[in-house]
C-alpha cells in the first residue's frame, strides 16, 4: 500500500486491458487430415464471421476508450 501522495505502479506505467479472442469457428478436428490441430483450417462460415466480430470487437475497446 502506497503512503498518501505516492504514486501507485499503475499510475506510473499506465493501465492495460487484454481482449483475448481464440479463434474463428475452424472445422472439427481430424488428425487423418489435420494432424497437426494448429493447421486446421477455419470453416467457410468462420472465415465470413470473424471480420465482423473483429470490426465489433474493435468497436467496443475504442468505445470504451473514449
Amino acid at each position: 500500500r502506497e503512503s498518501p501522495g505516492e504514486r501507485s505502479r499503475q499510475e506510473e506505467v499506465g493501465g492495460m486491458d487484454l481482449h483475448v479472442v481464440r479463434h474463428a469457428v475452424a472445422h472439427k478436428r481430424d488428425e487423418g487430415l489435420w494432424p497437426n490441430d494448429a493447421k486446421r483450417p477455419l470453416t467457410s462460415g468462420g472465415e465470413e464471421r470473424f471480420p465482423r466480430f473483429a470490426e465489433e470487437i474493435l468497436w467496443f475497446v475504442t468505445k470504451q476508450e473514449r
